[in-house]
């Protein structure tokens, strides 16, 4: 793209926002919060009548009335509802300004860029999540939730049972608010100090999120920023003198699923990674073991070969094909998910991903000029799994849209019979992998079938599937591991045993 087109394209998307900018500066920002509050809390038959409000334009909106450099001038006019949705359109006609399908390298850039920006509005509250934040963080040893307490004053499964009782009074009660009050039931078992201490940390004072806001917001508005996820999923409950209320129920879900890591995270990124990735391929490996299939770990690959570099962390060893599996507890940057050309997602992923392909190449490599109990098989797949939800499709996508010349050469480097075709190449998450992991022992499938009806179903761009999650719902697959219901109900019966006493 000329760099004379993109500065047209900048400058038409900020002259713009400006209209939209001097049409909040009228009302005052704490009046536009609480009506696209209400606004998004007005009730709906079902949940496409939800997504139709474009919740994520409401919360860009909301955003850009606190982060004004005017904010802080009170004497303002309060907003009214068909106000603010005159706001709203304006917001939603802005999508004119920002780089059409067409101007895009591939249109699955385009839909990656919705994919990050919608998808976690279209997800319900997962509880399997939680039982695995118990398996990723209280299993093996004490540090990250000695850790957690250090940085929060709160141990890791006190956040999670207080997490149970907030879901509980926006799902099953569907408030859009609560105050302290409502946790007196459980104040015998959760003192008052700590309850407080547990909302502290998912909201934010209503005086306090011009601040927070601007600590990571640039001046000048770029047209990527319209396709970010919400920085409100940091702290999704608005606590406005007492009343703690919910902005979206989505954001909190996806606040509090992935709260635990990314607070650690954020404590210290490569020391955490450095130790959570080790966790997150004991749970792999916890996983696959469960699953009854037949696989080899990397520490046997190494016992086998001598202690090489570039080997994958599993490989499952089925009768007519191996699967490589290399577990990479990884998530996207900012940039990486607003980026709206290949060059940036292949630079965020070449450490990672790219690595992974590598290290499996390498691996069959390995089996192939040496003598082992590990056999080579000519026909070889590749699963790469991410903590968190990358959007770069399968290998032939990752190939022809984002990192076509860095895959090339890495088939280059091989001998064509050793080689993985892209087709071959999935990149999912550990929620897709354990999805798939239950379904074939469930259906007494391979993971070779799976693969294959996966692609099978990609070859066509009518039934291609844009993410694995996509395949699993087509196959009627949406059940987890029953390990993952055992440590959530470990989480939760001690907080219902407390409720019922004191009901």
């Amino acid at each position: 793209m000329s760099e004379r087109y993109t500065h047209i394209h900048k400058s038409n998307y900020y002259e713009e926002y400006k209209r939209i900018r001097n049409q909040l500066r009228k009302y005052h920002p704490f009046g536009v919060l609480l009506a696209g509050i209400s606004y998004l809390h007005q009730p709906v038959k079902n949940e496409i009548e939800q997504l139709q409000k474009l919740p994520w334009l409401v919360l860009l909106l909301i955003k850009w009335a606190f982060i004004d450099d005017q904010y802080s001038v009170y004497n303002r006019k309060n907003i009214t509802i068909n106000k603010f949705k005159k706001i709203l359109q304006m917001v939603h006609d802005l999508s004119k300004k920002v780089k059409m399908p067409s101007q895009y390298s591939s249109l699955f850039l385009f839909m990656r860029n919705v994919a990050y920006q919608q998808f976690l509005y279209q997800q319900n509250l997962n509880v399997y999540k939680f039982g695995r934040q118990v398996d990723l963080f209280l299993k093996d040893s004490s540090f990250f939730d000695d850790k957690f307490f250090s940085m929060t004053g709160l141990h890791i499964k006190r956040f999670l049972s207080l997490s149970f009782v907030i879901i509980a009074r926006f799902i099953s009660q569907k408030q859009k608010s609560l105050n302290i009050s409502w946790f007196r039931p459980l104040f015998s078992e959760y003192p008052k100090e700590e309850v407080e201490k547990f909302l502290s940390l998912i909201s934010i004072n209503i005086d306090s999120i011009h601040t927070e806001l601007i600590k990571t917001e640039k001046r000048q508005r770029e047209p990527y920023e319209y396709y970010e996820q919400t920085p409100f999923i940091k702290f999704p409950l608005i606590n406005i003198n007492g009343t703690y209320w919910c902005i979206d129920y989505h954001i909190l879900y996806r606040c509090i699923e992935n709260y635990i890591y990314d607070n650690l995270r954020s404590w210290n990124a490569a020391k955490f990674m450095d130790k959570f990735g080790k966790t997150f391929e004991k749970y792999i490996y916890k996983s696959l073991h469960y699953s009854g299939v037949e696989f080899i770990t990397e520490q046997q690959l190494k016992n086998t070969f001598g202690i090489k570099n570039k080997i994958v962390d599993f490989i499952i060893t089925e009768t007519n094909s191996n699967i490589f599996v290399d577990a990479k507890a990884v998530e996207m940057s900012y940039h990486g998910k607003v980026a709206q050309v290949s060059e940036i997602i292949k630079d965020k992923i070449s450490h990672t991903i790219i690595k992974a392909i590598e290290q499996a190449h390498e691996t069959n490599l390995q089996l192939y000029q040496e003598k082992s109990s590990v056999r080579f098989n000519s026909n070889s797949y590749l699963f790469v799994v991410t903590f968190k939800e990358l959007y770069i499709g399968n290998g032939t996508t990752l190939y022809k849209c984002i990192a076509q010349d860095k895959l090339k050469k890495i088939h280059d480097s091989y001998p064509k019979e050793m080689r993985i075709p892209f087709e071959n190449m999935y990149f999912i998450t550990v929620d897709e992998f354990d999805i798939l992991l239950e379904f074939v022992k469930s259906q007494n499938l391979t993971i070779t079938d799976a693969i294959e009806k996966a692609k099978e179903s990609d070859l066509t761009p009518q039934s291609k599937k844009f993410c694995f999650t996509l395949h699993l719902r087509s196959w009627g697959a949406n059940n987890y591991p029953k390990f993952l219901e055992d440590s959530w109900n470990n989480i939760i019966t001690p907080v219902i045993t407390t409720l019922q006493g004191n009901s």
